[in-house]
């Protein structure tokens, strides 16, 4: 199935975009579709706020309950397998929710849109099906989708931000350096999504989009920019080709074994991260008043490498070399050196 969404891709390029876009969009698919997808429970990676909200306040019909089983069922069938081995990678993967479905959804306006994009790789009684449950699903969902208007004004916020806070400039160099698949263009985009007040907000990787799950109206602050930044660099880095991580794995191993307690997400990915991301946007920001020796995370290990590794992939950036040249080696030879230092003291 992994290598079927490949082809998918290859054979629906975005015609509205030309190349690579960033862009901070409200959509009436994404909204109805994720609310019915995170109610269903079909995944262990649902919220299960989502799923109580509707249990308490617009209760499932005998009708609705049949319909939500049989979109589990859809929804696992079109599932992207994922290879086990990938967990001892130093790069995470793609979400495990994203696959055609969800992709087709997040890329569309409306729910017909979405069903008739995906005419090309579903079957004629599976679209129907979805159909009739959206029609069956739409009196309750209009309430919520009504609640998720507000969020039209909100992205706004978030699409100056990208611009003003030199987010796209970044974004596009980051894009470069991790070598992506040529594929892997179009529209990669930041949307709100209606979510229970009981879950906060959360900002979530799915594929080529950062989805911010937030009740409309809640108090709670949105993600900054900071925030932003460092989740589109790791959409990126999740992005990555298997045999390009495992690569760059095998060379990173091969030169440090890590300290015990670091963790696989923190060891490279996360420093690479907020140096790629956050400290390049604050560089261009700020300028001669850039400080690389403030705090920038509450991990110690994460705030050091992080200043180690700035220097060395913003001159790699600057040879217009991609994660494949000496930049590994040389972050591995740092994580061998701090090792050193730290059984030795």
């Amino acid at each position: 199935m992994y290598y079927f969404f490949i082809l998918f891709i290859l054979l629906n390029p975005f015609k509205t975009y030309a190349g690579l876009n960033l862009s901070a969009i409200y959509s009436e698919s994404t909204q109805i579709f994720e609310i019915i997808d995170q109610v269903s429970k079909w995944h262990e990676k649902n919220w299960s706020a989502y799923g109580k909200y509707w249990e308490d306040n617009l209760k499932f019909s005998s009708k609705q309950r049949e319909m939500i089983n049989q979109y589990i069922e859809l929804r696992r069938k079109y599932k992207v397998k994922r290879d086990e081995s990938s967990k001892t990678l130093i790069f995470s993967n793609p979400s495990k929710t994203y696959d055609i479905i969800s992709h087709t959804f997040y890329t569309s306006k409306t729910v017909d849109q979405a069903l008739t994009k995906l005419k090309k790789t579903m079957k004629k009684e599976e679209l129907k099906f979805l159909e009739k449950m959206y029609i069956e699903f739409k009196p309750k969902l209009s309430i919520l989708v009504k609640e998720s208007l507000i969020f039209k004004d909100k992205i706004k916020v978030i699409g100056k931000m990208i611009s003003k806070e030199k987010i796209k400039p970044v974004f596009n160099k980051a894009y470069k350096f991790f070598n992506l698949p040529k594929f892997i263009k179009g529209q990669f985009s930041v949307q709100y999504v209606w979510a229970p007040p009981s879950l906060g907000v959360k900002m979530e990787i799915i594929g080529q989009h950062i989805l911010i799950r937030k009740h409309p109206v809640t108090l709670e602050s949105d993600p900054d920019k900071r925030e932003l930044i460092t989740k589109l660099i790791l959409a990126l880095s999740a992005l990555q080709t298997k045999s390009q991580q495992l690569n760059l794995t095998t060379q990173f191993y091969s030169l440090c074994v890590p300290p015990n307690n670091t963790s696989r997400f923190n060891l490279v990915e996360y420093p690479l991260a907020i140096a790629l991301g956050v400290m390049s946007m604050e560089e261009k920001l700020q300028k001669k008043k850039f400080d690389l020796f403030q705090k920038w995370s509450d991990d110690s290990w994460v705030n050091l490498f992080s200043k180690m590794l700035f220097p060395v992939v913003k001159l790699a950036m600057k040879n217009r070399e991609n994660i494949n040249g000496q930049f590994i080696p040389s972050a591995a030879k740092m994580c061998r050196d701090i090792s050193n230092v730290a059984k030795n003291y």
